[in-house]
């Protein structure tokens, strides 16, 4: 399938907009990858609503769903409303009819923030995997269980998740790192990062690492806590005074990844629910061992060698895992998890997400 420069099918609406999507450096290669391609990237405030689908058919071909809650809650996302859900429907149908072609990427095979009523929701999230034309996977188990939960099995294409290497620049030391951060110079370190929210399992983490009876590692807790007040002051207060538990709260931008990874030895990410982990691959990515459930696409990263992974409904198993990791190998199998996930580029990436809209012969 040929597709001049300029044409409808390299005309691309994100939900939402790439450009506001932030914390996470998937969306800015998806975005500079995409671009670079020949795809035109556009920011349409009104593209959710029926009215633009009619005025846009002969300018955007492809309509790209992330994330699609928002599409058919209350105005503060507190509830699910089975008119807008309805609305939504209509929404995708249409489309189809007016000839756009429509993807979904599966990133959450539930949502990070349920909404009320659960079956509104649940509906919502059934509409997009299934009224969508082809749904995007990063891994084989994302496909099973999309089959499983919402019935979804044709055209559903795996898509290799890119890794971050270009993220992952050398400085600063670990020595400088760890001194930067006010780290002890010798001892392991833990390392959490991401999105400090209620689902990341992290009240699990603090207590269980509370625990570890040997006095040498230390546990760093590190990103930008939810909305609200009280989340971040809960988890210190749960910490207590234990000198080995540290945080550093706040938005961490991309030419700083490298302080927290360097400084660290090991990742853990107690996920209570995960389907696909960015945090995994940026790890990774850092020639970094993970801890982390036997949940959705991570036991197809970390196995075999490249971490270690735990039964999350096995009580004990989370503490029988960290005090495992101490006395095994981490170094070699951080080198292990580099090797595994290097061969998962950023070209490949795009050109596979390029395959899906059917822009195969594009400027790339």
């Amino acid at each position: 399938m040929r597709n001049p420069p300029g044409s409808r099918a390299t005309c691309v609406v994100h939900y939402p907009s790439l450009r506001v999507m932030a914390g996470n450096p998937y969306w800015a290669m998806l975005e500079s990858g995409l671009k670079e391609a020949g795809i035109k990237l556009l920011d349409e405030p009104d593209a959710h609503k029926l009215r633009w689908l009619f005025k846009n058919r002969n300018r955007v071909g492809i309509l790209h769903f992330h994330y699609f809650q928002f599409l058919y809650c209350n105005r503060g996302r507190s509830r699910a409303r089975l008119v807008y859900v309805a609305r939504f429907a209509l929404f995708l149908l249409l489309a189809r009819l007016l000839g756009y072609r429509t993807v979904l990427t599966l990133h959450n095979l539930k949502p990070t923030h349920p909404l009320n009523p659960a079956w509104i929701d649940y509906l919502g999230h059934w509409l997009a995997a299934n009224f969508t034309q082809r749904v995007i996977v990063h891994c084989h188990e994302a496909r099973r269980l999309l089959a499983a939960r919402y019935g979804r099995k044709n055209n559903v294409i795996e898509v290799a998740h890119p890794h971050y290497l270009g993220y992952a620049s050398g400085k600063p030391s670990k020595t400088e790192a760890r001194k930067i951060l006010r780290l002890p110079p010798r001892s392991p370190v833990f390392l959490f990062f991401g999105g400090v929210r209620r689902n990341k399992g992290l009240e699990n983490l603090i207590q269980t690492f509370k625990e570890i009876e040997e006095r040498e590692p230390t546990l760093l807790i590190a990103g930008k806590p939810e909305p609200g007040a009280g989340y971040a002051e809960q988890l210190q207060s749960l910490a207590g005074k234990d000198p080995r538990i540290r945080f550093h709260f706040g938005y961490i931008p991309d030419e700083e990844l490298a302080l927290f990874f360097n400084a660290s030895d090991i990742v853990v990410l107690p996920f209570s629910a995960i389907l696909t982990s960015s945090s995994t691959i940026l790890a990774m990515s850092f020639a970094r061992a993970v801890i982390a459930p036997r949940m959705g696409c991570l036991p197809e990263l970390l196995e075999p060698g490249a971490g270690w992974l735990y039964e999350a409904d096995s009580p004990g198993a989370l503490l029988q895992t960290l005090g495992r990791s101490l006395k095994e190998d981490w170094r070699q199998a951080g080198v292990t998890a580099l090797e595994r996930v290097t061969r998962h580029t950023p070209a490949i990436f795009i050109r596979e997400t390029l395959s899906c809209y059917g822009c195969t012969n594009s400027a790339a």
